[in-house]
């Protein structure tokens, strides 16, 4: 019987190599017959590639928060926010950042901006403000997207950014804005979301991951 390693064509099953090779690679082919292992980006080359995953998604019903890991080697961790409801009428959507498990709620944690129909701007607060003023009418719900720079960098000012919808009392507002943790640079490993008054009627999130390498 021949070796494994001297197999060519059909009689080939899988590429030379891949018992040794490095985890996360492929096999790339080089038209000539032969090929090597390695990471793979859109750009086909072997370095500065990005992954994206899904790390959480969920359903929420008729609760007073609810909160979201974010995993370690992030470089950015998006949520979006789908079909958010308040319980209680006019009441804001509020995000809180933890560090070794604990959230952050001191008075002067976070600063914040949020443009809807007008900017709104708070430089220091317990919360960072998504939307301000939610209806809790059936239907009147909220979508956002939400960006979260480096959470895992040491000395790295924490920052976010989003977009989004909502229905108000009176009519449905886009809504766009930022805002930074304020009382360390330290890494942060998790979200959570309430509202400023009552529960979280309803809401599904995805959560994602994106990495440089």
């Amino acid at each position: 019987m021949p070796l494994h390693s001297a197999l060519t064509g059909s009689d080939l099953h899988e590429p030379k190599g891949a018992a040794s090779a490095a985890a996360n690679t492929v096999y790339q082919a080089n038209g000539l017959g032969s090929g090597t292992w390695a990471k793979i980006d859109n750009d086909n080359t072997a370095t500065n590639y990005y992954i994206s995953r899904t790390v959480a998604t969920g359903t929420i019903s008729s609760a007073a928060q609810f909160d979201i890991s974010i995993p370690s080697n992030c470089d950015i961790f998006e949520i979006d926010l789908l079909n958010i409801r308040p319980a209680t009428n006019a009441a804001n959507l509020h995000m809180r950042w933890s560090q070794s498990g604990t959230f952050l709620s001191g008075a002067s944690d976070y600063a914040w901006t949020v443009e809807t129909n007008g900017p709104t701007l708070l430089a220091a607060d317990l919360n960072l403000a998504i939307s301000l003023s939610q209806s809790n009418a059936a239907g009147a719900y909220g979508t956002h997207n939400i960006k979260i720079y480096r959470p895992n960098a040491t000395s790295f000012t924490k920052t976010m950014l989003h977009y989004g919808w909502h229905a108000n009392t009176t009519s449905t507002r886009f809504v766009a804005g930022g805002g930074k943790l304020i009382a360390n640079t330290n890494p942060i490993d998790g979200v959570r979301f309430m509202f400023s008054s009552g529960n979280v009627a309803e809401c599904y999130y995805i959560a994602r991951a994106h990495e440089y390498e």
